[in-house]
């Protein structure tokens, strides 16, 4: 069986502005549907070699708004074959090596599910991913997040025996000021008035001290709801039971995951009929995400 991953694409320069006028948010998915192509590259130079991302083998559905296709890793390396005669193995160089990430984009809800390699995982995947899709414009950029199990990350974070620092990301949602308000709580219209497309807080107490951070309050509350909605992530660092130091990370160690068999992953027509369905499951567990959020908040008010 293979994994699928899933990330939540978000507007982040134009937000405001989205927030004034949904048709602005539609026009850019719209635009992103109809440009999405194979022409679109980006190089990077690592040690004197030069990396090639783009697009391929792309099938969009217009009626479901929806790509699906390869992200694809082009680079130099090398190809080993078996020399059966002399019992041995042949090394040779290669320029036009690869590795691929089958994914499905389903702009309706903003969510891409996607597989990875053993060298190209989530995280190169949704940098990669956000930097192609910014090539077709001048002047917007996203932010794409990993998709996690948030609670795994609560079991994970509340385990700790003591918590000694914690840092979060996270951006405005896309046409949802009721989640931008749930996540900012009073300092909501403030962060507007900022302009501000990203919001970055890091907590921490000394080493030294005898108490460590508390996860089991409203700002740590709001915060799971946003990297559960797919709006950032998290980073805690502190003790667990055995006082060794560790570290938890929403974005390598929590991702909602669903397994697809092997035949399938590499499969475009399989893996979107596959991916359009487990989609659907997680938006649902996200909408119950914010009824629980919606008890959280008239709990603590009382």
């Amino acid at each position: 069986m293979a994994q699928m991953y899933f990330s939540k694409f978000n507007i982040n320069s134009e937000i405001y502005e989205v927030y004034k006028d949904d048709n602005i948010r539609i026009k850019i998915l719209d635009d992103i549907l109809n440009k999405m192509d194979a022409q679109a590259v980006y190089e990077e130079e690592d040690n004197q070699q030069t990396t090639k991302y783009k697009f391929c083998d792309l099938s969009k559905n217009y009626e479901n708004k929806s790509v699906a296709g390869r992200l694809v890793k082009i680079f130099k390396g090398e190809l080993q074959s078996y020399d059966e005669k002399q019992d041995t193995v042949n090394i040779v160089g290669a320029d036009d090596c690869a590795s691929s990430c089958t994914f499905y984009f389903d702009l309706k809800t903003e969510e891409i599910a996607f597989i990875t390699r053993r060298d190209f995982g989530y995280n190169q995947f949704n940098k990669y991913f956000k930097i192609l899709l910014e090539t077709y414009f001048d002047d917007i950029s996203f932010e794409i997040f990993l998709e996690n199990n948030i609670d795994e990350l609560k079991e994970k974070i509340y385990s700790f025996k003591k918590i000694l620092s914690a840092e979060v990301i996270i951006v405005p949602p896309n046409a949802n000021t009721e989640d931008f308000d749930k996540l900012f709580g009073t300092t909501a219209q403030e962060f507007k008035e900022s302009n501000a497309t990203k919001y970055t807080q890091r907590l921490e107490v000394s080493s030294k001290s005898k108490q460590g951070i508390n996860p089991k309050n409203s700002f740590f509350e709001r915060m799971f709801f946003g990297v559960g909605k797919g709006y950032g992530e998290m980073t805690v660092k502190g003790r667990n039971k055995q006082d060794e130091i560790m570290t938890i990370t929403s974005s390598e160690d929590t991702p909602y995951k669903r397994q697809i068999p092997d035949i399938e992953k590499d499969s475009i027509v399989a893996f979107a009929e596959r991916a359009a369905s487990f989609i659907k499951e997680l938006v649902l567990k996200k909408m119950e995400l914010n009824l629980n959020e919606n008890k959280t908040n008239k709990g603590s008010e009382q």
